[in-house]
């Protein structure tokens, strides 16, 4: 079916306050997670492929046939429900798609989602966002955390993702191929997801994962980035030796050396050393949950919240500095009095969840990028407002984390 230009402005306008609330799960039938999405950027003149099969949710879902409503002349949609075209010189701006999944006459529901449509002589992305995200044992200690995370992930419109706690990479495919993005696992915690392709992967390092990511389409001008992932050791925690165990700051830094940390960081960085080297022609970025906060936050004025430690050089962060990474978060807010930008932890205000000596709160997890990467804007986020452990089955977040979201763009 198709509309006239009035027609489909009009329907997207009658649509639009339903699209700011989010779809939620059903007890029958098929819906998708969120009535809407932005996909990855198609060029003028240039082949694009998308899928959005893998969102529906619901009774036999596994079942559905996809087919295009309204908008955007130039896509197709698959029964898959995978989105392909070309789109011409008068398709550059937003292309808008109204997509139907459907079993029988009985059981559908539609989707909107939003192509960006870049000129023929433009770069295919601007900019791009990069998430660090624990995702606390692939989400699973929360009820309906599939549906809860696919939610996140569209409404946070990030591009890459670096996953922590995926066991054994299980679940970064699960939500690589539930999204149609492509999936970097591991054999262990640390797995990337990305919109755009992933044209090499790295070999795993210890508790790291690296991938080199294409952002430029089919252009003979090559954009790319190095992206790394890591997962350093929990245990021992060190802010723990200061909080609880009044420890001198001597003794932490043997917890930071004993829990394998530092040396985990210091063979994570030589192997990203010859990327690092040459990041004028391929800036690297690095994401994880380091497990460790950040010399950069420990200051005088923040000596009550660090259990009256106002200096420490935490070696997680102080080794990326000194191998040339600036740490996304704290060149968007330079300040830690401030933006203290906690990232653990929003379900354990206490160490034992709702009981016990109150929980250090620190930042853990990062996006550290080489300096050809101007940092946009950086921000935590997480979903709803979390109950504490042990109450936290039904939270809206999925995690025991708060997630790390930048925005880049190419000097």
């Amino acid at each position: 079916m198709r509309l006239s230009a009035i027609a489909l402005a009009a329907r997207w306008a009658s649509l639009s306050t339903a699209a700011l609330v989010p779809s939620r799960r059903q007890d029958h039938g098929l819906y998708f997670p969120v009535q809407q999405a932005t996909l990855k950027n198609a060029r003028v003149g240039e082949q694009y492929s998308a899928s959005v099969g893998g969102l529906v949710l619901g009774e036999n879902s596994a079942d559905a046939a996809f087919t295009k409503v309204v908008g955007g002349e130039w896509v197709e949609v698959s029964a898959g429900g995978r989105l392909s075209g070309v789109p011409g010189e008068g398709d550059e701006g937003a292309t808008e798609i109204e997509i139907q999944a459907t079993v029988d006459a009985a059981t559908a529901a539609t989707f909107r989602v939003t192509v960006p449509v870049r000129g023929a002589a433009t770069p295919l992305v601007d900019q791009f966002s990069v998430m660090s995200y624990n995702l606390w044992q692939g989400g699973a200690n929360v009820n309906h955390y599939h549906e809860k995370q696919l939610r996140f992930i569209l409404e946070s419109g990030a591009d890459l993702i670096g996953f922590q706690e995926s066991v054994d990479g299980g679940h970064a495919m699960r939500l690589g191929n539930a999204l149609g993005w492509e999936t970097s696992q591991t054999n262990s915690s640390a797995a990337i997801i990305s919109r755009y392709p992933i044209v090499e992967e790295y070999d795993q390092v210890r508790v790291s994962r690296g991938a080199r990511i294409s952002l430029n389409g089919e252009s003979d001008s090559k954009q790319e980035i190095n992206f790394w992932n890591t997962h350093l050791t929990a245990y021992p925690y060190g802010p723990y030796g200061f909080c609880f165990d009044n420890d001198t700051p001597e003794a932490v830094l043997s917890i930071e050396s004993e829990s394998g940390r530092t040396s985990q960081m210091i063979e994570t960085l030589e192997a990203m050393s010859t990327q690092l080297a040459s990041s004028n022609a391929i800036p690297v970025l690095l994401a994880g949950d380091m497990n460790a906060p950040s010399h950069l936050d420990y200051i005088e004025p923040l000596v009550e919240e660090h259990c009256g430690i106002a200096d420490f050089d935490w070696p997680t962060s102080v080794l990326p500095a000194q191998a040339g990474l600036i740490d996304s978060y704290r060149v968007a807010h330079p300040d830690p009095a401030a933006v203290e930008g906690e990232t653990w932890s929003p379900i354990y205000p206490y160490n034992e969840g709702v009981t016990g000596d109150p929980e250090p709160q620190d930042r853990i997890d990062f996006v550290y990028a080489t300096e050809q990467l101007e940092v946009v804007r950086s921000k935590t986020l997480l979903a709803g407002e979390p109950q504490p452990y042990p109450g936290y089955e039904d939270n809206e977040w999925t995690s025991d984390h708060r997630a790390v979201l930048t925005h880049f763009r190419f000097r």
